[in-house]
């Protein structure tokens, strides 16, 4: 179902279900991530090009973040670490889920022309390919993406070398990361985020300058008290 809005500028947009949108994008080729980065793209640039049912009152920032946090369901959006700030006064990432969200067309049409200039007539379902390909697709666009990967690794070893990070670098590597996640305040949350920041260590340096999480959250214990960080 499909509605207006008007934006500063008083263009009209017309309101598409979610699902909607998602569908038209993949049937004109690009696949389930690269529609999700568009609509992603569009809602986060500009507040008018959305609404939900609910919560009356979302946070700004809601499609903010890694698209890895973000998945669609139907019209539904979820985003796993949304930066809010609690009653206590401290930063922390919650779970904020929109309910039946609705996207400029027009926006959409922008970022990806091929969906054409207006969505389809209200109520009438568009024509979906034979549903055995869908996975057929899928498997085919996982495959060319693992190839990709594969072939630009083996292809310039030298210069992934070089980009690795050394024990030098970990006070930096913190700020960094702090920055972009925010350390929460709650225990458990705490120790799943020096989990992750461990694993994505793994992959920044060469050699690994810590054996685990805990010794990982040990130097920033200290370190934060010498004010390194």
């Amino acid at each position: 179902m499909a509605g207006t809005a008007n934006d500063s500028s008083t263009n009209a947009w017309t309101l598409v279900s979610l699902k909607t949108i998602t569908v038209a994008l993949e049937r004109a080729g690009e696949g389930p991530e690269g529609a999700k980065r568009i609509v992603i793209r569009v809602c986060a640039g500009d507040r008018s090009c959305w609404d939900c049912r609910e919560p009356s009152d979302p946070p700004e920032n809601v499609w903010r973040g890694h698209s890895t946090n973000i998945s669609f369901s139907g019209s539904d959006v979820k985003n796993t670490a949304v930066g809010v700030i609690m009653p206590d006064g401290f930063p922390d990432l919650v779970l904020v889920t929109l309910y039946g969200v609705r996207v400029a067309w027009e926006a959409v049409a922008k970022e990806c022309p091929e969906i054409g200039a207006k969505p389809p007539p209200p109520d009438v379902p568009q024509r979906v390919e034979v549903s055995f390909v869908t996975p057929v697709v899928k498997v085919f666009e996982t495959v060319v993406m693992w190839l990709d990967a594969l072939r630009q690794r083996s292809a310039s070893p030298a210069e992934e070398e070089l980009e690795k990070l050394t024990r030098e670098d970990v006070d930096n590597w913190f700020r960094k990361r702090l920055q972009q996640y925010p350390l929460p305040r709650k225990r458990r949350q705490k120790a799943e985020w020096f989990r992750q920041a461990y694993e994505q260590m793994t992959l920044d340096f060469e050699p690994v300058p810590f054996g685990g999480a805990d010794s990982l959250r040990r130097y920033f214990d200290k370190a934060v008290q010498q004010k390194k960080i």
